[in-house]
């Protein structure tokens, strides 16, 4: 204990200025294409907080898919809308490459089952949806099932949260 308490009031001024340095990279490199997206992919790999993101992202995009197809716009220029509200840029590019797959002449389901990006369930959806005809409805229920599901995993998080909380001060204090 009294070698850590050493350690921080000599090094101190280090680790302010590792943080501060992260801070300043992050700030710099978020704002060129590449680095936003290289920040995004780090963002979707967290452990705990990338799948909560990744499902809010699909919330979005299926809710934003289904309100677009539903009046009546075409799947290339909901697409390009869509990107824009995602926030994510590597979901964006995901999109971007399913809209010129379409485009070409693909079904949605195939284009988007090419990318990683989404899950089995809103491939299952959308390809139900458009062998239908009822792609809107379709992706009202994604989009009901992520919007249940988000607050859920909020829940989830801190639960697993709060023994690990405890477990961290019980350790603190009996060191």
């Amino acid at each position: 204990l009294i070698s850590i308490s050493e350690f921080f009031q000599s090094h101190w001024w280090k680790m302010l200025l590792g943080v501060v340095l992260f801070i300043i990279t992050y700030h710099v490199t978020n704002r060129t294409p590449k680095g936003k997206f290289f920040w995004d992919r780090v963002k979707l790999r967290l452990p705990l907080f990338g799948k909560l993101l990744r499902k809010i992202m699909l919330s979005r995009f299926a809710h934003y898919f289904s309100i677009l197809y539903s009046s009546g716009i075409g799947i290339i220029e909901s697409f390009q809308i869509i990107r824009r509200v995602v926030g994510n840029e590597v979901l964006r590019a995901a999109i971007g490459r399913c809209a010129d797959s379409v485009e070409r002449g693909g079904t949605i389901y195939e284009s988007l089952k090419a990318e990683s990006t989404f899950p089995p369930l809103v491939l299952r959806m959308i390809q139900v949806g458009e062998t239908t005809g009822e792609l809107d409805k379709s992706l009202q229920k994604v989009s009901q099932y992520y919007d249940k599901e988000v607050p859920a995993s909020i829940k989830k998080m801190f639960t697993i949260f709060e023994p690990m909380l405890i477990l961290i001060m019980g350790g603190i204090v009996l060191f």
